[in-house]
């Protein structure tokens, strides 16, 4: 049975920190994503059901999803179980920018990660192999179902300061999450091959 417990929590680093990576890192070496302002939920699919976690592990109650949102995910999987998401759940946050781009009581996933399918546990592959699968499936799955409020989040594999600089501009999302491509998952703890910038509140962590 698929249990999810918290995973992989990124150090925070300075904006000069991730400048420096752009000049000694390769392209490609690390993928960049955009950190949305909103709920970490980790969520699997078994038995037919989803069940929706915090990002600590534990079973999230005090934030329920909205019963169309929910919907809409179980719509695009029908027929997948043994499934696991690793997603951002924006909307109850920055009500005001939220109406502006997307109208009044909206919600939505942006989807990061894939941890499970088909029952394997995929933690242990490169970051840059769970992706790639995820795009894929979920392109098929949005390919099939009407899912207008789950999407993918923008990666980028070179240019992550430009990637931040455009993402800080932007007021629903924090700023960006960088990780090494061949990074794996941690489980119940910070990682350092994934590295966080923040507009705000950021401080340097430099355990590469």
């Amino acid at each position: 049975m698929i249990r999810l417990r918290g995973i992989n929590n990124p150090k925070r680093v300075s904006l000069d920190f991730l400048k420096s990576l752009c000049q000694t890192d390769a392209p490609g070496s690390r993928l960049a994503q955009e950190k949305w302002d909103g709920w970490r939920r980790p969520a699997y699919k078994i038995d037919g059901k989803w069940v929706f976690q915090s990002k600590s592990g534990g079973e999230e109650a005090r934030k329920p999803l909205p019963p169309d949102l929910a919907a809409e995910l179980a719509g695009l999987f029908p027929d997948s179980d043994n499934l696991a998401l690793d997603m951002e759940w924006i909307g109850p946050r920055n009500k005001d920018a939220i109406k502006d781009r997307f109208g009044a009581n909206y919600n939505g996933f942006r989807v990061f990660d894939l941890l499970y399918l088909n029952g394997l546990w995929l933690g242990d592959a490169p970051f840059s192999q769970r992706f790639q699968n995820l795009k894929t499936i979920l392109t098929l799955a949005k390919a099939k179902h009407d899912a207008p409020h789950i999407e993918l989040v923008k990666t980028v594999d070179t240019g992550w300061d430009k990637f931040y600089e455009e993402c800080a501009r932007d007021p629903l999302l924090e700023g960006v999450v960088v990780k090494k491509a061949s990074s794996k998952l941690v489980q119940d703890g910070d990682n350092p091959q994934w590295v966080k910038v923040k507009y705000r509140d950021i401080h340097e962590a430099t355990a590469f």
